[in-house]
């Protein structure tokens, strides 16, 4: 039961480094750093968040001169006397360059996910909670040439995240700016 598993796997890595290796090999990789100003809305009441100068940090594989495969990884944490609050992000999007031209704005449009580990802690009402939440969204920005290889982004999104055990479900309005940095 085990070999044909482990054959699929082996097989479906082996092409998968074999894509992204041709990708590579044609297209730049975009890095990037985004801040963030977001407004959460929930049952469990509103708030808002800002995350300057980085709220995440992203890599963008071109799959063709307008599509963009973009994984990215947030990180968050609060801390004061008696409580504090740790978010990890780890997102998956796609997205859809207007113009393939990197030279000129770019307008996108982006359909996202994450996944989200939250863990609370309040030692005065002896609260030590931690779970993961799903979420899907999209959002819409534009790429600003800079200088050679650079840009700046800036980005608008909506995320709905879907209640999970102990998180209620949410949904967050926000903006992304940051910088982009090309490999070639």
């Amino acid at each position: 039961m085990r070999r044909p598993l482990l054959k699929i796997t082996a097989i479906t890595l082996a092409v998968s480094l074999g894509l992204a290796a041709g990708a590579e090999a044609q297209r730049p990789i975009e890095l990037g750093v985004d801040g963030t100003i977001a407004r959460v809305t929930s049952d469990g009441g509103d708030f808002t968040t800002i995350a300057v100068p980085v709220g995440r940090v992203r890599a963008a594989f071109y799959l063709s001169d307008l599509i963009a495969l973009e994984p990215s990884l947030g990180f968050s944490w609060v801390d004061t006397d008696d409580a504090s609050a740790t978010s990890i992000n780890l997102g998956a999007g796609l997205l859809y360059h207007f113009k393939a031209d990197p030279t000129v704005v770019r307008p996108f449009i982006e359909g996202n996910v994450q996944l989200a580990y939250e863990k609370v802690s309040v030692d005065a009402l002896d609260i030590d909670e931690s779970d993961t939440q799903f979420a899907i969204g999209g959002g819409v920005g534009v790429k600003i040439p800079m200088v050679s290889r650079m840009d700046l982004r800036l980005e608008a999104f909506v995320q709905h995240a879907l209640e999970s055990d102990e998180l209620l479900s949410s949904t967050t309005f926000g903006a992304l700016f940051g910088f982009s940095f090309y490999t070639r």
